[in-house]
């Protein structure tokens, strides 16, 4: 299990020596043009060939916009020396793009000796991950205005991998409804229980335990295409940042089970266009 520590990264007001202010609207920049990983690195004095702590995952407001707290997760050794106290405080860098002199988040630099400049910020708690990155919802990033822009070849290959994915999951869903009605039926047909079926051939009972893998994995299967569908759908029409945390937003809607969403018309909504157009 990895740790995964929400830090406030930075707060409004004046601070070091040479009274720097940070304002609202520096941090709604920093949270708005987030989108995708920064490295936490040792001090503010890094090189290219300078090995990072660790990466921040997500960046988002406070509900007062007075504060931006960030998702952290350090590299092993990192994680042992934080916990231990060597490097106890941290400090942002948020220098403005050139392209729109909009603040966003270079990196953040984690302190031994040094104090930061900004005193006082908080580990506000934990939460684990099985897997490289946390269940972190917080939509951060900047949607582009115009859409991706892609070449009309790109548009072909892009076209023709959704229709594969769609053409997959269509005969994985159709492979597996045959398999329910024959799983159903021959437990109809031995008389099975059905939550704890038992069978008095041991023929019988391994052609059953076959069958109830082999539903398993296509329905495993199944779920893959389906959510490999999803992606191609919102491939190049969201901020690459974003991609996959939709994509484990979708991964929490497939395991749920089916469900039908309508909006206020009764039409039922089509989640991979509306991801699309937020």
């Amino acid at each position: 299990m990895k740790k995964v520590h929400t830090l406030e990264l930075a707060k409004i007001g004046r601070w070091g020596q040479d009274g720097a202010e940070i304002t609202r609207q520096d941090l709604r920049e920093v949270a708005e043009t987030f989108a995708g990983k920064r490295p936490a690195v040792i001090g503010h004095a890094e090189t290219d060939k300078a090995p990072k702590f660790g990466d921040v995952l997500d960046v988002r407001l406070s509900d007062d916009g007075g504060k931006i707290y960030g998702d952290v997760m350090f590299l092993p050794e990192a994680e042992a020396l934080y916990e231990r106290g060597a490097y106890s405080g941290w400090s942002v860098s948020i220098p403005k793009r050139g392209a729109d002199g909009k603040r966003y988040l270079h990196h953040v630099a984690f302190l031994g000796a040094t104090p930061p400049k900004i005193p006082g910020l908080k580990d506000l708690g934990i939460n684990y991950s099985e897997g490289e990155s946390p269940e972190v919802y917080q939509f951060s990033g900047q949607m582009p205005e115009e859409g991706a822009k892609m070449t009309d070849e790109e548009k072909k290959a892009h076209e023709e991998a959704l229709k594969a994915e769609k053409d997959k999951a269509a005969a994985l869903q159709k492979q597996l409804g045959a398999l329910k009605a024959e799983f159903e039926a021959y437990k109809a047909e031995n008389k099975a229980p059905p939550k704890k079926p038992e069978f008095s051939d041991p023929e019988a009972a391994k052609k059953f335990a076959d069958m109830e893998k082999k539903l398993a994995e296509v329905e495993t299967a199944s779920r893959k295409a389906r959510l490999g569908a999803f992606s191609e759908a919102v491939k190049g029409k969201i901020p690459a940042g974003l991609l996959p945390k939709a994509e484990a937003v979708a991964g929490l809607l497939e395991g749920a089970g089916e469900a039908e969403f309508a909006d206020a018309d009764g039409k039922p909504i089509d989640w991979a266009k509306a991801a699309t157009n937020m």
